[in-house]
């Protein structure tokens, strides 16, 4: 009930325009739950493109995207 969707909208659209090509990959490491809803809104107005840049994924699951000795 927090979330304000006019500025979501225009923050997801500021770096979709202006910085497209900045973010290799992002990786959520076990984000809660209640994270899940707020993605699955927020994907809807995120380019495809930059949506499959953000990744959640388990601490166990962390070496396949990071090196060990990192």
């Amino acid at each position: 009930s927090s979330l304000d969707m006019g500025f979501t909208k225009f923050l997801v659209k500021c770096l979709e325009a202006y910085y497209p090509e900045v973010l290799g990959q992002a990786l959520f490491v076990d984000a809660p739950w209640v994270f899940w809803g707020f993605w699955k809104l927020l994907t809807t107005l995120m380019d495809p493109v930059v949506a499959a840049k953000i990744k959640f994924i388990k601490r166990d699951e962390l070496k396949m995207f990071i090196d060990e000795d990192q």
